[in-house]
């Protein structure tokens, strides 16, 4: 991987993803290992994990999510739960993606979108 030191902003995350990061070959890999895990890192990370020059593609690293009024209900097998939609957007691109909010705590994400003017 590139010459940063990742280890600094993940000493506190649990040591499977510890061992994780440290496993990843290269910068894009880390970014999207901490976007599949929903493991926000702090701007200075991502400067750093960039390089200072900007990411070519946006990772979505950087969100912050919006209730709505949005409801509704989902079968799993024979249960039914009912989930509540907030709206998730990145800070650094400005798009968009809803996350649908189970009532069991499971998270469902949408695609990212461009975000609607």
């Amino acid at each position: 991987m590139e010459s940063i030191n990742i280890e600094k902003y993940i000493k506190d995350l649990s040591p499977e993803f510890q061992e994780k990061a440290r496993a990843c070959s290269n910068i894009d890999e880390l970014l999207n290992l901490a976007e599949e895990n929903n493991i926000p890192l702090p701007d200075e990370a991502v400067e750093a994990v960039a390089g200072g020059k900007g990411k070519t593609e946006c990772h979505h690293i950087r969100t912050k999510r919006y209730p709505t009024s949005g409801k509704g209900v989902k079968r799993i097998g024979n249960a039914v739960l009912k989930f509540v939609i907030e709206e998730e957007v990145c800070i650094d691109c400005n798009m968009w993606r809803n996350v649908n909010i189970l009532e069991n705590g499971t998270e469902e994400y949408g695609s990212w979108s461009s975000l609607r003017a």
